[in-house]
């Protein structure tokens, strides 16, 4: 890709093994996103963690479903070592995936599963390179609750239609607000 080319596009990585079907993964987001993806695998990111994220990297795509356990303990601390916000898209994760499983990743912006088609991840990569959170609002709502369970004493509350989050079922905002006695 030229420089012209890579003009307007965000920069990302993809955490991921090495393998064709990784590339093909990446080749088919590049192509219809404007997302320039660099493949790279878990040990890398731990050898080189400078070279590998990259100063212009603004994304770390997680392939849940070809990473470790140790990796992702690994990919945590490296990611706590990095003085910019790095944003994270979790990939092929399973529906089965244990909320607490989630918030191990602390800047997610987006959660696709691995029954999703190229078309969500392009729909929703789309929104998340536009701003938005992607992920379930029912994920979403588990995690403000989680974030909020000791300092708020009642529930979040949601405000429907107002624009920034956006889940597969439902464009909503969710605000986060403590109720005063």
């Amino acid at each position: 890709m030229s420089q012209a080319e890579d003009n307007g596009r965000k920069h990302a990585i993809l955490l991921a093994g090495n393998s064709l079907q990784s590339s093909l993964l990446k080749d088919s987001i590049e192509q219809k996103v404007p997302l320039k993806i660099r493949l790279v695998s878990p040990e890398k990111l731990c050898e080189a963690r400078d070279d590998s994220l990259g100063r212009d990297t603004e994304f770390v795509i997680i392939d849940y479903a070809t990473i470790g356990r140790s990796d992702v303990a690994r990919y945590i601390e490296v990611i706590e070592d990095v003085d910019r916000y790095t944003k994270e898209i979790l990939l092929n994760a399973p529906k089965t995936l244990a909320h607490a499983d989630m918030l191990k990743w602390q800047n997610l912006v987006g959660v696709f599963y691995d029954s999703d088609t190229i078309d969500t991840l392009v729909n929703g990569f789309s929104r998340i390179l536009d701003g938005e959170l992607w992920m379930s609002v029912s994920w979403f709502m588990n995690m403000c609750t989680s974030i909020v369970a000791g300092s708020v004493q009642k529930p979040a509350l949601i405000t429907p239609n107002l624009p920034s989050v956006s889940s597969k079922s439902l464009n909503c905002s969710v605000m986060v607000l403590p109720i005063l006695r």
